[in-house]
């Protein structure tokens, strides 16, 4: 029934509360999901609305991005995938610091400083989301493999979704604040990564993702 099945979640939730290592990509994929989520719903406001770029452009920024990302993951992703996490995740949320920084600091109808934004996060997109993905699964509990992972999403996504709100307040007050909210959500990261023991452990018995 559907009863006993959402009572077998509980086995699988305690499991996660005593697990650092399952802790701590809940709370990086929480914080993953906020940033894009900010990403994904103001970018485009804010390059027609405050920056004055054609909507006709909109479109054009994810293929570019898209393709930079195919490009990086082909001819250089094998140099990072032999370090270490704790190298290459604070590089690539550094990146996304620098990307925000351009956009922020973007002239009027300059689309110079919008292209070299969508270089800066299409690298640091393809630095981090893979690492992402490879600890969840590295991480997550083999034993309850599907519902753990399910519930990772279901917490992930109740977690963050208050903060749709937040932003959304903080874009009527300044439209530059949930880009300024995302420097801060990407400087928690960084702290998180590094101070984080059960990545440090994983690093020390490996050498990034090759070794996997």
């Amino acid at each position: 029934s559907m009863f006993r099945l959402f009572v077998g979640y509980k086995d699988v939730l305690r499991k996660m509360l005593h697990s650092p290592a399952m802790i701590f990509v809940v709370v990086f994929m929480v914080l993953n999901n906020i940033y894009t989520m900010v990403t994904g719903n103001f970018f485009g406001l804010y390059v027609t609305q405050n920056l004055g770029i054609s909507e006709a452009y909109i479109p054009i920024f994810p293929m570019v991005r898209a393709a930079v990302m195919l490009a990086f993951i082909l001819l250089v992703q094998s140099v990072f995938n032999r370090m270490k996490y704790r190298v290459v995740m604070p590089i690539g949320l550094g990146l996304y610091v620098l990307s925000h920084l351009l956009l922020l600091l973007a002239p009027p109808q300059n689309l110079t400083m919008i292209w070299l934004y969508t270089l800066a996060e299409a690298f640091a997109f393809a630095l981090v989301a893979p690492r992402k993905d490879s600890l969840t699964a590295l991480f997550i509990d083999k034993e309850e493999r599907s519902r753990a992972y399910g519930l990772m999403h279901v917490v992930m996504i109740g977690c963050s979704a208050p903060f749709g709100w937040l932003v959304g307040w903080l874009s009527s007050i300044n439209r530059t604040l949930p880009f300024v909210f995302n420097i801060v959500v990407f400087a928690v990261c960084i702290l998180l990564v590094l101070l984080s023991k059960t990545l440090k452990r994983h690093d020390d018995a490996g050498l990034g993702m090759e070794s996997e």
